[in-house]
């Protein structure tokens, strides 16, 4: 079992309704905003999960920054809907997951990072989090500052409800290695949720060829295969052409 999966005798743990809150009132401050975060399986840890992981502990070895990052916990209250703790964690390019385990770290409520504790990437369900927010508006009968806005945005995020967040923080290659790694996991079983079984889209080696030849379905086989060999210069039998239409065809009532 892995250390991330079991919790430390005399520890809190960090998932579910049985996670510890510190007795710190820096603990208390935080602890109502954050949610339960499953780990990532070893297996699917990425470059970008091991570089944003690396960063938090380079960040815990400032002192000034530890410090700080304490007081401000500690201190924490909005201003303007703003907090001085939120403006440090957007200069910093921290979210509220990672301010959480960076205090852990700090408080030793749970030390040793684990490489899947953190990523520079995530995927998020946009369309699920418009439709909630526009079913809440509904529910309280909260006013519509720009309705025109408001449907503009739910038919966005229907039309891409699945958006792929990257921290500026992270390169080319740190999202390529993500993309490659999560895709089959964690994106395309979102993606299914609100399209199925999507058709596939490919591209034949040929296509230019076939669409003349589905442009001329309405002539017999023959004149077609006639007319293929004058623009293409390819011999194609009645057999080749009736299978290219038939292709063309499902490929286009698919759609």
């Amino acid at each position: 079992m892995k250390r991330s999966d079991m919790q430390q005798p005399g520890k809190p743990g960090r998932s579910g309704d049985a996670r510890g809150m510190s007795s710190t009132p820096a603990k208390s401050a935080v602890a109502a905003t954050h949610g339960s975060v499953a780990h990532p399986q070893a297996s699917n840890v990425t470059q970008s999960h091991r570089k944003a992981a690396q960063r938090l502990r380079d960040l815990l070895q400032n002192e000034n920054f530890t410090s700080t990052l304490l007081t401000l916990l500690h201190n924490e209250k909005r201003v303007g809907g703003i907090s001085k703790l939120d403006q440090f964690a957007l200069e910093h390019y921290l979210d509220r997951r990672q301010i959480e385990l960076l205090e852990q770290e700090i408080l030793g409520e749970w030390p040793n990072l684990d490489d899947g504790d953190v990523d520079f990437c995530h995927v998020e369900d946009a369309g699920a989090q418009a439709f909630k927010a526009f079913e809440r508006r509904v529910d309280l009968g909260a006013a519509w500052p720009d309705l025109d806005y408001e449907f503009s945005v739910i038919f966005s995020t229907a039309l891409y409800p699945i958006h792929i967040c990257i921290s500026p923080l992270a390169t080319q290659r740190d999202v390529l290695d993500w993309v490659r790694n999560k895709w089959s996991r964690t994106v395309a079983p979102s993606l299914y949720a609100y399209s199925g079984d999507v058709p596939r889209i490919r591209r034949r080696r040929k296509l230019k060829r076939d669409q003349f030849i589905w442009g001329h379905r309405e002539l017999a086989s023959g004149s077609i295969g006639t007319l293929v060999n004058k623009e293409f210069g390819e011999s194609l039998d009645d057999e080749e052409v009736n299978s290219i239409l038939a292709y063309m065809k499902k490929r286009y009532s698919g759609i």
